[in-house]
């Protein structure tokens, strides 16, 4: 029977498995099998994971059988009344002593419910409403749980969606003010208000919620905000309550503009309460039992750090609009205190700390994808930024409180706090994510940033002990001086004299030879800001110290670190004036050694080709890039990409490997004074085989320019070559095929006509 069959299907023997699949497929297409998947789901005397099983059974089945009109839909169609016994019995599991077969059974209905509710199911929804009036706790989250996917995503439309509104949120209501009912069902039904704002967001606002529902549905979420409780589970629901105050400040503003000074006043009480916890337990890690989390049945992650985060993203949107902001006074009473708490925020978490640490891969992530990243630290400076956009004038209080958060921070290191380093690493962090907007209203903060920018230099760079301070306040210091150049004139604060700018990148320089990655990476990141801002003469008094501590940084393993480091020297190289010809012989090999390793990575080969371009714009290194380069490129284009490719490095080529090196040659060809070498020629022909063999567009592409490039230095002295016209001719009519019509070859095909008509014409 059915018992026997789904312990087949969960054999671990290949063959049995077979034979079960191939039954139940048989079996699917007789009259009864829905009804008997039901009744195997409903016995407890199953043991539970074939429990499960069934009810996975009887979705599927539901899924490719209960409508004939569903695009899954195979037959034959369930009849009539097979549907009306399994609509029957189904929702007794609901109340099942399982969580896993409740869940399992709530999914199930909620794939009937996709085809028959409200028409064909239409006492459904008083149904599961009626559970949540009995004593039977089980049958409660049952039902809570099939709710939560009954009205949510394609189930909520504009005939349902008023239905759930008027039955089901008042009753849903009842349970988020039941002094009895706890975090978990409180927060499954805020989650359903939630889905209803949300999908009223999605269609323009074409829903309309009761004034007195609302303002009842308000005041019980900002009530549930008072708690103490920051178990995952009340973390959880707190999290869905600001969630669904931020949809509604965004999309309903209007709606909620009576009921806004109570709930700004409320969040912002709850926001500077929980500083003090989010302290202890997670920057301090003193408790950390406390930051444990959970994955709720719905797949959501529930703890201290996910809360926090949606504090945070409801301040930014409070922060988006001044009329808010001032309401904001009203309730904290000082905005530099509410800017000092959101710093606060900014803290390095002890997690972060013993991370970034141990996996320098983290930290440069972490710096590079800021505004892609969503955790507490960033929000927090989100805020901060959406504050000064909203309101530039607001800057002089965020200025204020970071002074005053630096003070207490002085306070803290003088009375032996350990921890005293990252709220001054917090404060610095916040100078430099609104240094642009800083600068700028200078003269109306009355801050000299010139001495602020020096000030770190002489003291924080020098704390060896403290890495993150030491680099975070070298990168402050780059950030207000890149933002004083990017003023009119590049005077800004004064901080960009030429002497501190040599100081600056004289510290840089010290920083990438430091013995601490992360030091190391700000100090990239520093001077990859500043190269392009600063005085040339200032950059290149250190480049020799810089490109040496760069060439040992690239020749790491770690891809984000040697991304960085080529980042870096792309910066250093393009300053003007910055002679860097004693160092092209081991840079060049260095290269060409991070080429071997990584010539599939397109970041890494971009950025390659950028350096190798910018030294080919110097005239004293052509001769050695040359001597070095060419062999290579030739090497590479002797038989071009496939089956009989040579291996470059031990590896076998790659299409990525040929066109990076025709890539190369075309820069070779334009940078040389002359193309007298043999091994120029030699390329040439094999460049013009490329063309005629690779069905690769981006080869075929490249490799036209380089044609055209060569065409345009020699003209016709390439037919000395012993290439006939003959030869490119039959290039030119291999590209114009019939069969080859792609976008590429196309433009690849113009580009060989253009440069044989040039070669003609000379």
């Amino acid at each position: 029977g059915m018992q026997a069959l789904l312990t087949a299907l969960l054999s671990e023997t290949q063959c049995v498995r077979q034979e079960a699949e191939a039954r139940l497929r048989e079996l699917q297409g007789q009259r009864g099998f829905g009804a008997q998947a039901t009744l195997a789901t409903l016995d407890r005397q199953l043991p539970e994971p074939l429990r499960q099983l069934a009810t996975v059974v009887l979705k599927n089945y539901v899924n490719e059988h209960w409508f004939s009109g569903s695009n899954h839909f195979v037959a034959p169609e369930v009849a009539p009344e097979e549907k009306a016994e399994i609509k029957r019995r189904l929702p007794l599991g609901l109340a099942d002593p399982s969580s896993k077969i409740r869940t399992a059974v709530a999914v199930a209905l909620a794939a009937i419910a996709d085809f028959d509710w409200p028409t064909e199911w239409p006492s459904l929804l008083g149904d599961l409403i009626g559970c949540l009036h009995h004593n039977d706790y089980n049958l409660i989250t049952g039902a809570m749980r099939c709710l939560g996917m009954l009205a949510c995503g394609d189930n909520l439309t504009k005939e349902t969606i008023p239905v759930v509104v008027e039955q089901l949120l008042p009753e849903l209501l009842l349970v988020v003010t039941s002094p009895q009912a706890d975090s978990t069902l409180k927060g499954r039904s805020v989650s359903i208000f939630f889905s209803c704002v949300q999908w009223g967001s999605l269609h323009q606002g074409k829903v309309t919620f009761p004034a007195s529902l609302l303002e009842q549905w308000i005041g019980a979420m900002l009530c549930c905000l008072t708690s103490n409780d920051f178990s995952p589970a009340a973390c959880g629901l707190k999290t869905t309550i600001f969630q669904t105050l931020t949809l509604l400040l965004t999309d309903f503003l209007r709606m909620i503009k009576p009921y806004l000074p109570g709930m700004i006043a409320q969040t912002w009480r709850c926001f500077h309460a929980v500083l003090p916890f989010y302290e202890q337990s997670v920057v301090y890690a003193s408790t950390p039992a406390a930051t444990e989390e959970e994955t709720s049945d719905d797949g959501e992650v529930r703890g201290v750090l996910p809360y926090v985060s949606s504090v945070l993203d409801w301040l930014a949107s409070l922060f988006n609009r001044r009329a808010h902001v001032r309401r904001l006074l009203v309730a904290c009473g000082s905005l530099p205190d509410a800017v000092g708490d959101v710093v606060g925020y900014m803290q390095i978490t002890a997690g972060q700390e013993e991370e970034w640490s141990a996996d320098i891969t983290t930290f440069i992530k972490s710096q590079l994808d800021l505004p892609f990243s969503h955790n507490v630290r960033v929000s927090a400076a989100t805020a901060l930024q959406s504050l000064v956009d909203a309101d530039p004038r607001t800057v002089g209080a965020c200025w204020a409180a970071f002074c005053a958060k630096l003070a207490q921070a002085n306070a803290l290191k003088d009375a032996g706090n350990p921890h005293w380093w990252k709220l001054r690493e917090a404060s610095l962090a916040g100078v430099s994510a609104l240094a642009t907007e800083l600068v700028r209203r200078r003269t109306e903060i009355g801050a000299d940033f010139a001495a602020v920018a020096a000030s770190l230099l002489a003291s924080d760079c020098a704390q060896s002990g403290n890495f993150f301070l030491a680099g975070r306040a070298l990168r402050c210091a780059s950030d207000l001086l890149s933002a004083a150049c990017s003023e009119p004139g590049g005077v800004g604060a004064g901080a960009a004299s030429s002497s501190f700018a040599s100081q600056l990148a004289t510290a840089c320089a010290a920083g990438i030879q430091h013995a601490h990655p992360v030091v190391r990476a700000e100090s990239c990141f520093a001077l990859r800001s500043l190269a392009s801002r600063i005085e040339p003469s200032a950059v290149a008094q250190c480049a020799p110290q810089v490109l040496t501590a760069l060439m040992g940084i690239i020749k790491e393993r770690d891809e984000e670190v040697v991304l960085l480091g080529l980042q870096t020297l792309i910066a250093v190289l393009e300053v003007p004036g910055c002679d860097f010809s004693p160092f092209a012989g081991d840079l060049t090999t260095c290269l060409l050694d991070v080429w071997n390793r990584n010539f599939s990575d397109p970041l890494m080969t971009c950025d390659i080709l950028e350096l190798f371009k910018c030294m080919l714009n110097a005239p004293s290194c052509v001769p050695c890039l040359k001597e070095r380069l060419l062999p290579a490129v030739s090497s590479v284009l002797s038989t071009g990409s496939g089956a009989q490719a040579p291996a470059i490095a031990g590896k076998p080529q790659s299409e990525e490997l040929v066109q990076f090196s025709v890539s190369l040659l075309t820069r070779l060809v334009r940078a040389s004074p002359d193309l007298v070498d043999p091994v120029f020629a030699q390329c040439f022909t094999r460049v013009l085989d490329l063309l005629v063999r690779s069905e690769v567009g981006e080869v075929l592409e490249v490799s036209a320019l380089c044609v055209r490039e060569y065409l345009r230095r020699c003209g016709a002295s390439v037919l000395a070559w012993g290439v006939p016209l003959q030869a490119l001719l039959g290039v030119v009519e291999r590209m114009l095929q019939p069969e080859d019509s792609s976008d590429t070859a196309a433009a690849a095909g113009a580009h060989i006509i253009n440069s044989v008509m040039f070669s003609v014409q000379c």
